[in-house]
């Protein structure tokens, strides 16, 4: 005998999904690596956009956020930028 289903009540709310979050950024040999927060997915490759679309493949159907980290900012060589402290 096989068991029937039994339909999911409609008075319960389902719970929003988790969002997997993704960081993206350049390592100190020019390639650019994508990985997830929780470090079970990710990968090297050699042009951004690459790893973008490693990035998409991977969250097909599942809310993600997708953080660009920006270069250091010292390789920018902005002195400004660098100075800490109030500016008068």
């Amino acid at each position: 005998m096989i068991p029937i289903a039994k339909p999911a009540p409609t008075d319960i709310v389902p719970t929003p999904e988790r969002k997997t979050i993704f960081r993206i950024f350049q390592e100190a040999r020019g390639r650019w690596c994508a990985r997830s927060d929780d470090g079970i997915t990710g990968g090297t490759f050699f042009t951004r956009e690459a790893a973008l679309r490693f990035v998409r493949r991977e969250t097909t159907d599942r809310p993600a956020l997708v953080l660009h980290i920006a270069p250091q900012m010292e390789l920018l060589n902005d002195p400004p930028l660098m100075q800490s402290g109030p500016r008068s």
